[in-house]
Order: structure tokens, then sequence, then C-alpha cells
């Protein structure tokens, strides 16, 4: 039997009806809702960059661990478009994508959450 772990970067809602960033973690299935879904495709087209992300993002100093595979990092949407938009990301098609959807979709001023998710 061959075993491969799934690693995911998203952006996240800080609340939502089954998350509190607020709220101590290390539950089972305890992960950000997303704040905008994932698009047809998507996961297919940017897993390489995704996978580079996954591995820079986890243990972040801004960030906390909420659950056994889950580490988030709180910042505000102009925050992240900023963070993804680093010289160590510009070739990375994933942050890019993230970086884009985050300013067309989400308030500049609103903290949500960089979510590394793995299962």
């Amino acid at each position: 039997m061959i075993l491969f772990m799934y690693a995911d970067v998203y952006i996240g809602l800080v609340k939502s009806e089954k998350f509190d960033y607020d709220l101590p973690g290390n539950n089972i299935c305890y992960i950000p809702t997303r704040a905008f879904p994932k698009l047809e495709g998507e996961e297919s087209e940017y897993h390489w960059g995704e996978r580079e992300l996954y591995w820079n993002l986890w243990g972040h100093p801004k960030g906390k661990q909420v659950e056994w595979g889950c580490y988030v990092i709180k910042m505000t949407a102009s925050e992240i478009v900023e963070f993804f938009q680093q010289d160590k990301y510009k070739d990375n098609v994933y942050a890019n994508f993230l970086a884009k959807r985050v300013a067309e979709c989400l308030n500049p001023s609103e903290s949500y959450l960089i979510t590394c998710v793995e299962s």
C-alpha cells in the first residue's frame, strides 16, 4: 500500500459556524472554512506551487497550529497580498493566483487566515 500526504493551502475565515481562531485548537477536523471556493481545475493547475507554499508556511513565526494537521497565519487581506508578492514567491504560480484572488474577492482591511492543511 502506498500512502501520500495531500497538502492544501487556502485562505480561510477567522470565524465561522465550524471554526473560531480564538478558541483552543488541536481537535480533529477543526480547520477554517474557505473564504472563497476552490475553482475547477485549481488543484491540478497549481499543485506544485501549493506544496512549496505549504512547506514554507508551516511553522511560520506569526502562525499557530489549530489542529494536528492544520497551521494558520492570521493577516489582513492586504497583508496577505503583500506576503504572496514577496520576491521569493514571484515565480510561484499558486502564490500569484492567491494574491490575485484575495485582492479581487476580500475586504482589504478584514483579517483572514492563510491556512496550511494536510490530510
